[in-house]
C-alpha cells in the first residue's frame, strides 16, 4: 500500500513539473480562423478568450479601405490591435513595435506559428532620439498593457523597471522598406509626444490616419504636469498639419459612430467609466470632409 502511494506521489508530481513545463496554448478565432496564441501570462489566456472585433477593428478596416499602404502598430503589447488587423482580412503590411521582451515572445509567436508572413514583430520602442529608455511595469503582470516610459504617469502605481532601446521612426522608414504607410495606432501610455516627435518627417511624407489613445490624468499625477504634456502634444500634431478628432462610439465600444473635433485634451481625472473618451484619429489636414464622413457610413 505504502509503495503503491509512493509511485502515486511521484506520478502527480512528474504530471505537474511537465505541465510547468509546457508552455499553455489558446485558441481564439478571427474573420473565420483559428488561431494559436501561446504564453504563461494570464493576460495571454484572457486575450484568447476576450478578444472580439469592436470600434477599432471597424474603424482600422474602413481607413485601410480609403489608405494604401502598411498598417504600423506602435506599443504593440500582446497583439490585440494585430488581431483588429487581421479580422479586416486585410493582405497589408503589418510592423509593430514592442519594447517589453515578454510582449515580444507572445507577438512572435502569434505571427510564426500562424504564418502571418505579412507580420513583423520590432522589438523596441519608439522616441523622439535613438537612446536607452527606461520603462515601467507593473509588478502585477509582466506583460503589462498599462507599462509606460513616463515615470510620474501613475505616481501611486508599483512598478519594476526594465531598459529598453527607443528608435526615431524616422530613421527607419528607409531600413524597414515602408514606402507608403496607411494608418498608424499608437498606444504608449502617456508617451505619445516624444514617438509623434520622432515620425514629424514620416508624417509629412506619407500623411498616415493615426489613431491613438491619450489618457486622461491619474487621480495621483500633478495636474500641471499632464497640462504640460499635452500641450506639446497638441502643438506637435498641428506642426505636422494634423487635425485632431475623438472618437465617439456606442455605448458598448462595439462601433465607432462620429468624429468630435477638439482643439485641447481635457485636464480631467480618468476612472474606468470614461476608459472609452481617451481614444482620437489625428487626421491629415488634406483629408476632406467627405473622406472622413465615408468612414462611419
Amino acid at each position: 500500500m505504502a509503495k503503491n502511494m509512493n509511485l502515486g506521489y511521484i506520478y502527480n508530481r512528474l504530471l505537474t513539473e511537465v505541465s510547468l513545463a509546457v508552455e499553455p496554448r489558446f485558441q481564439t478565432l478571427v474573420n473565420g480562423r483559428t488561431l494559436s496564441i501561446v504564453g504563461r501570462e494570464r493576460a495571454v489566456a484572457h486575450l484568447a478568450s476576450d478578444w472580439r472585433p469592436k470600434w477599432k477593428a471597424q474603424l482600422l478596416q474602413r481607413i485601410l479601405k480609403l489608405r494604401e499602404g502598411a498598417f504600423v502598430d506602435i506599443g504593440a503589447n500582446l497583439g490585440q490591435t494585430l488581431l483588429d488587423f487581421m479580422s479586416s482580412a486585410s493582405s497589408r503590411r503589418y510592423v509593430g513595435f514592442e519594447p517589453n521582451l515578454k510582449c515580444v515572445e507572445v507577438l512572435t509567436g502569434i505571427v510564426a506559428r500562424n504564418g502571418l508572413t505579412n507580420a513583423e514583430i520590432v522589438p523596441a520602442g519608439l522616441s523622439s532620439s535613438t537612446r536607452l529608455q527606461k520603462l515601467f511595469i507593473g509588478d502585477d503582470s509582466r506583460t503589462d498593457e498599462a507599462a509606460t516610459m513616463v515615470r510620474d504617469l501613475r505616481p501611486g502605481r508599483r512598478t519594476t523597471v526594465q531598459w529598453v532601446p527607443c528608435f526615431k521612426f524616422d530613421d527607419l522608414t528607409d531600413q524597414l522598406n515602408l514606402t507608403q504607410i496607411a494608418a498608424i495606432k499608437i498606444d504608449v501610455e502617456g508617451f505619445e509626444a516624444e514617438v509623434i516627435s520622432g515620425m514629424a518627417e514620416s508624417l509629412k511624407r506619407f500623411q498616415p490616419w493615426i489613431i491613438c489613445e491619450v489618457l486622461l490624468r491619474d487621480k495621483e499625477a500633478d495636474a500641471n504636469f499632464y497640462s504640460e504634456r499635452s500641450s506639446r502634444l497638441i502643438k506637435l500634431i498641428n506642426e505636422t498639419n494634423y487635425r485632431v478628432f475623438r472618437i465617439l462610439k456606442t455605448a458598448d465600444a462595439m462601433s465607432a459612430i462620429r468624429l468630435e473635433h477638439v482643439t485641447e485634451f481635457p485636464n480631467e481625472i480618468w476612472t474606468p467609466e470614461r476608459s472609452e473618451q481617451c481614444d482620437y484619429l489625428f487626421a491629415p489636414r488634406v483629408a476632406s470632409e467627405s473622406e472622413l464622413e465615408k468612414l462611419f457610413r
